[in-house]
């Protein structure tokens, strides 16, 4: 395994001495065909002619740089190191609404005290309002060109600021050094087998998003692979295409989160499963969020057709604090899933596999990378036994050493010199298992309960949507205790018109879920498809979620306007990827035949 943070200094160094640096790697796909590529050479040219130009307008700062699956990211990226000034990526404004960008840029700014963004010229109205100078890339040419040195990164300099996508409140900016990243991208690069002759890596997860960046891009850029990098709006309006991608370009290498082989198992059409060769795939990643073990059945099940291999489905753990990845499965046998006793683990925080007929499933995460120690704690900061559910901490070269200027959020992040996660589980035979959030948990009669699981078991009834439902505290002003609260999207073909409907429903879901958890019709609420509210990773703001409840600002709604306005949503998410205004017609429709409803 190539020691990249002892052979390397920086993510520059590696670019000035790649070998083979004029092949194109790095290659942008749109729909299903390639529309652009850039090789190694071509990075650093077009990043240092960016990075002499921002070298008159900056010195040594955080710079934002949005986030799109596009050749501008990747140079602006680089452009930024190569310039001395600090890399921020952002989300872009595409699946968000414009208030939650501007919130969520605000924040940012504040944090970092950035005055430069490097984005699209589409975003300049949005960004004036956050006081901040935006450099398109029709910008560039008329920035004048400083004729000097570009800056050489140390090791432990900073590479590059991560934000968090905020599903517990504002954004935290991650602090990783090159020797952090460079360390995580050889742990993955072991992780993987690199050794194995072919590894095209298609992606299509945001360039913002940890696992979008360190997956996606870097971790091909070091070892020099073949990445088609989709846009995430091409996976999420037509995940037959990732699929096709993957086929025509003989993916080895797939990263997706759990939600995503969810989609692509529901959404894929038999002519296109008849098209498909998915033969070549050793290795399907499934990280970033909650794994399900029905949905890694599912997706193999479907495409074993296909010829992918079970084998190739290959759950792993991680988080921007450790730059990206913790542990990985080994893929020369199929997952494991570990059937514990909800009793044991709800009453005693226990995994214990005892025969019982009320079961809870685990998708083991596999081991620890190389160089990386994990350590189960309780709240009062014992070490665990195995099978003993508790506090995941970790520790290893890739770890940070803290939030960007949040000195109140540092003074907890870690314990006897491990970063605590925030995350619950347990080890067995040297795997990790991920129970949940510890914020997530909900404390009722002595039991904890999981809000993750209880998601995870609602969404066996057939009428709820997976992954749009979002479960909480909620204190109960007669016995000054907490009880569960479940807020529940139910699917686009449903649709209850009037209250004893809406009841019934109640009724059905109440019953279902009393064999996880007594709860009462009044602890449930029915909403319509778009009201849960997600990160721009895709994660459920379930904070959030319980704040607008106690606001009262859920309720059920009428399901026909609510699908409307879902609608709407999806034509002004089309309108920004093509310049073109196609919702103006529809909402005008929309508001004078519902108005009184509105």
């Amino acid at each position: 395994m190539r020691d990249l943070d002892q052979e390397f200094n920086s993510l520059i160094d590696v670019m000035m001495n790649c070998k083979n640096g004029d092949i194109p790697f790095l290659k942008f796909i749109n729909g299903t065909k390639v529309t652009a590529e850039l090789s190694h050479n071509d990075i650093f040219r077009l990043s240092k002619e960016k990075a002499l130009r921002l070298l008159s307008i900056s010195n040594k700062s955080p710079i934002l740089i949005e986030g799109s699956n596009t050749v501008e990211f990747v140079t602006n990226f680089f452009a930024v190191m190569m310039s001395g000034n600090t890399p921020v990526p952002v989300t872009t404004n595409l699946w968000i609404n414009d208030q939650r960008y501007l919130e969520i840029i605000k924040s940012i700014k504040a944090t970092t005290k950035a005055s430069i963004i490097l984005g699209d010229s589409s975003i300049s109205s949005l960004i004036k309002e956050a006081d901040l100078l935006l450099v398109s890339k029709e910008d560039w040419k008329n920035i004048k060109k400083r004729e000097m040195e570009i800056y050489l990164p140390k090791l432990d300099d900073t590479a590059f600021i991560q934000f968090s996508s905020g599903s517990t409140g504002n954004p935290k900016g991650v602090v990783l050094t090159h020797r952090n990243v460079l360390a995580n991208l050889r742990q993955i690069t072991s992780a993987i087998h690199s050794e194995e002759k072919d590894n095209n890596v298609i992606s299509w997860l945001p360039v913002h998003h940890d696992m979008g960046l360190i997956g996606g891009i870097l971790t091909p850029f070091i070892n020099q692979y073949n990445v088609y990098v989709m846009t995430p709006y091409d996976f999420a309006v037509n995940p037959n295409k990732w699929l096709k991608v993957i086929s025509n370009f003989k993916g080895n290498i797939i990263v997706s989160p759990n939600s995503g082989y969810h989609m692509a198992t529901k959404r894929v059409r038999s002519k296109t499963l008849d098209t498909l060769d998915l033969s070549p795939v050793r290795i399907a990643l499934c990280g970033a969020e909650p794994i399900n073990h029905k949905t890694l059945d599912a997706f193999y099940e479907t495409f074993k057709a296909t010829g992918l291999k079970k084998t190739a489905m290959v759950p792993c753990y991680g988080m921007a604090e450790n730059t990206l990845a913790i542990t990985f499965h080994d893929n020369k046998n199929p997952y494991k899933v570990d059937s514990i006793s909800k009793r044991q683990m709800l009453e005693n925080s226990k995994a214990s596999r005892i025969a019982d007929s009320d079961l809870l499933h685990f998708v083991s995460c596999g081991k620890p990378l190389e160089g990386v120690c994990i350590r189960i704690i309780s709240d009062t900061g014992e070490e665990l036994k195995e099978r003993e559910i508790g506090n995941i901490t970790i520790s290893g070269p890739s770890t940070t050493q803290g939030y960007y200027q949040r000195p109140e959020l540092n003074k907890d992040l870690f314990k006897d010199g491990y970063l605590v996660t925030g995350d619950m589980g347990y080890m067995a035979d040297g795997e990790l298992y991920i129970t949940g959030r510890k914020k997530d948990l909900i404390i009722v009669n002595g039991m904890n309960i999981n809000a993750e699981e209880l998601e995870t078991y609602a969404t066996t009834i057939k009428e709820v949507r997976a992954g749009r439902l979002a479960a909480f505290a909620k204190k109960d002003s007669n016995t000054d205790s907490e009880k569960v609260h479940i807020i529940i999207e139910t699917r686009k073909d449903i649709r209850y018109f009037k209250e004893n409907e809406r009841l019934k429903l109640r009724n059905k879901i109440s019953k279902e879920l009393s064999s996880f958890i007594p709860i009462k019709e009044d602890q449930i609420t029915i909403v319509a498809p778009g009201t849960i509210q997600k990160t721009t990773s895709g994660k459920v703001q379930r904070s959030k979620m319980r704040t607008l409840y106690e606001g009262g600002n859920i309720e059920e709604q009428n399901f026909p306007i609510a699908y409307c306005m879902g609608r709407l949503r999806e034509m002004q998410i089309k309108s920004k990827i093509i310049g073109v205004s196609l919702i103006s017609n529809f909402q005008s429709k929309l508001v004078s035949k519902n108005k009184k409803a509105l």
